[in-house]
């Protein structure tokens, strides 16, 4: 559950990242703008697409990565089970589900 969940459900005062402390964790944060997975994303990416992946909220994020114009973007190909991995060790989950909302 993200920060901004558990603030809205009153179970913590604050949606702040606590891996950065440095922005709202909300889900597109924790999967794609936090500056401990950002690395992950810039090393797969072709640098001329930074700015248009970055910048996508996340309906267009989610919808984007499912595509097949997606495999464009990237220095090679990923495996989703592979990048679900490096997203989790990165982060240092154990796992992690995206559901709707923050």
């Amino acid at each position: 559950m993200t920060e901004c969940k558990r603030k809205a459900k009153k179970i913590t005062t604050s949606d702040t990242c606590k891996r950065c402390n440095n922005a709202k964790e909300d889900a597109l944060h924790v999967l794609r703008d936090c500056p401990l997975i950002k690395p992950l994303w810039e090393s797969m990416l072709k640098t001329e697409h930074w700015h248009r992946f970055f910048s996508m909220n996340i309906d267009e994020w989610i919808s984007f990565n499912l595509s097949k114009a997606a495999n464009k973007m990237l220095n090679g190909s990923w495996n989703s089970r592979t990048l679900r991995g490096r997203i989790s060790s990165m982060l240092g989950l154990a796992s992690f589900s995206l559901a709707p909302g923050c």
